[in-house]
């Protein structure tokens, strides 16, 4: 007999798994189909494997600052074996979780490959079944992308995939791409004592982030000994002795940049290939990412797509919003997705967080702008941390004092975003916000502090 389901969601990472669960919490006869792990990319081969080598990274170059402090480390060293032990239990205790979770919620869950057989079914290649749904969801995510450039095929040239894996690194390292992939493994790979040089084609690194924070953490990371050529296009790549030789072009000039290893990481395509989009009736756009309208609907309104597949704000938490938006609206509530207020995080130390408008992008819009900033070296707990670089930057309208954008390079700036990403939810102005009474001694007083400083200019 056929089965039926309410919702077919395929895919189990942040967006399809928050989604399955909801969806199944508000009601809904639920099926989900991963044909690999659970919890995606972002739990097994990205944001949590990532976090356990920066952490791990950044330890290990903290060692050196405790003398200052009068703790004194006798020479330390990495055992390699051991991250990769732990990391693989951080894991595997956060998948177990997602598992409890489904399972509770009352989700079916299936490990096969999923592909559509129709705009109302879809073949499940593990128990070789077709099923039939009302609704279906894409949460299929996306895979590292490697550009055409002759010689990536190399021993030797990895991706972030490949890099997560590793027990031992390459002691010199060039990094294709200087986005939050590139600049959160440069910063492991200098944590552990690699030589990394960054290339980047565009005139900055983080290039969607506020100039002048980006600017500044370049800055910090060239004091740790990371080398970044911008405007730096790579032509070539191929094997020789025992490393690799990458042909480079920057400022009109060719240069040969030799190393050990090759990390891609310029960018990544969504995951559609298999999925039989065609037998939907769904086409795709520009690196096979699946095209929806503002309530995540795809050509066929009964199937959705959210998540790095759409080719936009490939972000977990982004992922996570989009499934719950999704599954509310199947239940009959308007709820709608707002990419606006949707905060982008950098891992590095200090990290670095941002929410809706940069000054620019502000001014490009025809607003007068009014920014306040707080220095790190003006915070007590900051200081008391370590951390002298860094800053707090509010981005208000002139006229209202309405907070449009907020921009933080400092200790914990991304567990500080969320304050601002309410603030921006709710329309809040900077009088407001500096009238909000911070903890003290915490880094969160430079949002306060920032939000001062901008009153005083108004």
């Amino acid at each position: 007999m056929e089965q039926n389901y309410d919702l077919v969601v395929i895919g189990g990472g942040p967006g399809g798994y928050v989604a399955a669960e909801r969806a199944a919490q508000n009601g809904l006869h639920v099926l989900l189909a991963e044909q690999r792990e659970l919890g995606g990319t972002c739990l097994n081969r990205g944001c949590i494997p990532t976090k356990v080598l920066l952490k791990a990274a950044h330890d290990y170059t903290g060692l050196g600052g405790l003398k200052e402090e009068g703790v004194l480390v006798p020479p330390a060293s990495m055992d390699f074996g051991q991250l990769k032990k732990h990391k693989e239990g951080v894991i595997k205790r956060l998948r177990t979780g997602v598992q409890g979770l489904l399972k509770q919620s009352g989700v079916e869950v299936v490990q096969s490959r999923a592909r559509f057989a129709g705009s109302d079914s879809v073949f499940l290649e593990g128990p070789q079944t077709t099923v039939k749904f009302q609704n279906a969801l894409i949460a299929t995510g996306s895979a590292p992308a490697l550009p055409p450039i002759p010689g990536l095929e190399s021993e030797g040239v990895y991706t972030s995939d490949e890099m997560l894996a590793m027990e031992k690194y390459p002691q010199k390292m060039l990094v294709l791409g200087g986005g939050v992939i590139g600049v959160e493994f440069a910063s492991i790979l200098a944590g552990f004592g690699c030589e990394v040089q960054i290339a980047e084609m565009m005139e900055t690194i983080l290039p969607e982030m506020d100039g002048e924070l980006s600017a500044a953490l370049r800055k910090k990371m060239e004091k740790e000994g990371v080398v970044f050529s911008t405007s730096a296009k790579l032509l070539s790549v191929k094997k020789e002795g025992g490393g690799l030789s990458c042909e480079m072009q920057r400022q009109g000039k060719t240069e040969a940049v030799a190393c050990d290893g090759l990390l891609v990481a310029s960018g990544r395509r969504a995951n559609t290939e298999g999925l039989d989009l065609a037998a939907a009736g769904i086409r795709t756009g520009k690196n096979g990412a699946v095209q929806t309208d503002e309530r995540l609907r795809t050509e066929q309104k009964n199937i959705y797509a959210i998540g790095d597949v759409r080719g936009e704000q490939m972000l977990a938490h982004a992922a996570s919003a989009q499934g719950a938006c999704v599954a509310d609206t199947l239940a009959g509530r308007d709820t709608r997705y707002d990419p606006r207020i949707v905060p982008g995080c950098v891992y590095t130390q200090p990290e670095a967080a941002s929410v809706g408008l940069t000054e620019d992008q502000a001014k490009a819009k025809g607003v007068k702008t009014l920014v306040g900033k707080s220095n790190v070296l003006a915070n007590g707990k900051a200081l008391i941390m370590g951390e002298k670089a860094g800053f707090a930057k509010l981005v208000a309208d002139a006229a209202t004092g309405e907070i449009l954008g907020a921009h933080l390079l400092c200790p914990r700036a991304s567990d500080m975003i969320g304050e601002l990403c309410l603030a921006l939810r709710l329309e809040c102005t900077v009088r407001e916000l500096a009238a909000t009474v911070h903890p003290h001694p915490t880094v969160s007083e430079m949002i306060c502090e920032a939000a001062a400083d901008a009153c005083r200019k108004m």
